[in-house]
């Protein structure tokens, strides 16, 4: 069993060297002198949410990391853990006992049958310790000791979901306000237009059809609000609820927009993803904790020796209790010699446990490799999705300008025009929603290699 550990880092560093790959492009389609210095990867390992320079995003971290009720509860969990591990520790400790006791003895005489009480006082103070030859207390332990710290790398991992929940939440809200206030510019640019139409049509310069699609236009516009209002509202609730508050209470006032995207993260993350990321350090101490809990039931086949030692008193008088005293000291040795086969199956179980706990590890470098694979590609070409909707929507008001301009001097029909300024109003929303598909990106990415939150941000 000593092995599994050598084996499991050699199989991870094997696949570090499979899978790591050297990006051949920049995550932003722009140039260097736009996006300044890259961000260090110290930064993005511990408080990353920082990186987006945003100081209320930074104070809503603070808050759902100091007042989230699920995050209080996995705290709790992991004092049970450490609780459990000490209590194992204790095993190996000597115990002792102190024992008094007092009452009446009936007896019976057997030369002449008759039967007398007498008063019948002891106390005892015992010791009793395992001579750990073997290792086996050692070995449960350290079975202990390493669940507990994979409880504390599962807080940090919870931690870690948390903080990318409330940049989700935050940048979620973001959008909808800004879609919302958008919106609101959209249809006051509407009506106006539909004000324009209907004077034209007044001086007979347009035709009453021209007006009907306008107002729908308007209409549609206007339809919108509503639902986006609820978005926004809803957004709140569950920000609020994320960061420790009831949903409707006030953690930050005004309308705010998307922040800008953040440098893109320097250095080669893959080759200390395996040393950094909590889910993955969680995943190595239960593998240690089996190979140890394999390795306590093999010893629990081997002879043990133990130690008493006990001194007392026992007297028929309580006045003269303490006055003589008895003591005693024995080692013993206990050899199992057969059980039916039970501890041997119970050493082959977790023998194999453990083999499936080395597939676990395995199995979760990979899937933080490809977490990390996939944020990197996804925000890579989420940059270019933003940078081709700038073209369009470009490219859109262009029409839209050249459409008004053929309209006023009699050349189009009003529906190219019509046509050019929805298109114009949903690329307009399109790409306030691929700004924040961009930042989500981002923060996957980032949660994808992060390592574990500065203690004084998550201790309780």
């Amino acid at each position: 069993m000593r092995t599994l550990t050598a084996i499991s880092l050699l199989a991870v560093t094997g696949l570090l060297a499979g899978c790591a790959t050297t990006p051949t492009r920049e995550f932003d389609v722009v140039t260097e002198d736009d996006v300044g210095p890259e961000v260090s990867w110290a930064e993005v390992s511990t408080e990353w949410w920082t990186v987006f320079g945003d100081d209320t995003l930074n104070a809503l971290v603070s808050s759902a990391l100091a007042d989230n009720t699920s995050l209080r509860a996995a705290w709790l969990r992991l004092e049970q853990a450490g609780y459990a591990a000490r209590s194992s520790g204790a095993t190996r400790f000597p115990q002792v006992s102190l024992g008094a006791a007092g009452g009446v003895v009936r007896q019976r005489s057997p030369m002449t049958g008759d039967v007398a009480d007498a008063d019948r006082y002891s106390l005892s103070l015992g010791v009793a310790y395992e001579i750990d030859l073997w290792g086996r207390l050692a070995a449960m332990t350290g079975q202990m000791e390493a669940l507990e710290a994979a409880s504390s790398y599962d807080y940090q991992a919870m931690a870690l979901s948390l903080s990318a929940a409330v940049c989700e939440a935050w940048f979620s809200l973001n959008e909808q306000q800004q879609l919302l206030s958008l919106l609101d510019a959209q249809l006051e640019s509407s009506v106006s237009n539909a004000e324009s139409i209907e004077r034209r049509y007044r001086r007979g310069l347009g035709s009453l059809l021209d007006v009907y699609q306008q107002r729908e236009l308007v209409a549609n516009v206007r339809s919108r609000l509503p639902g986006m209002a609820a978005q926004v509202a809803l957004s709140r609730n569950r920000l609020a609820v994320l960061v420790g508050l009831l949903p409707g209470e006030s953690f930050v006032d005004g309308v705010r927009t998307l922040p800008d995207l953040p440098p893109p993260v320097g250095g080669d993350v893959d080759a200390v993803l395996v040393e950094n990321r909590p889910d993955v350090r969680a995943a190595f101490e239960r593998l240690s904790a089996a190979e140890r809990a394999a390795t306590a039931a093999w010893r629990t086949r081997l002879p043990t020796v133990s130690l008493g030692v006990s001194a007392g008193y026992l007297e028929d008088d309580i006045d003269s209790l303490l006055d003589e005293w008895t003591g005693e000291a024995m080692v013993g040795m206990q050899v199992p010699l057969t059980d039916g086969g039970r501890r041997r199956s119970d050493v082959k179980r977790l023998r194999a446990a453990a083999r499936e706990r080395l597939e676990d590890y395995a199995e979760t470098v990979r899937q933080a490799m490809r977490e990390v694979s996939d944020a990197r590609v996804l925000e890579m070409h989420q940059a270019e999705t933003v940078a081709r909707l700038h073209e369009e929507l470009a490219a859109a008001r262009n029409t839209l300008k050249q459409s008004r301009d053929r309209y006023e001097n009699g050349l189009v029909e009003y529906l190219s025009v019509l046509s050019a300024l929805s298109r114009v109003q949903q690329l307009e929303r399109n790409v306030v929603s691929a700004m924040r598909a961009q930042l989500s990106y981002r923060v996957q990415f980032c949660r994808a290699i992060a390592g574990t939150i500065p203690a004084d941000k998550v201790e309780r």
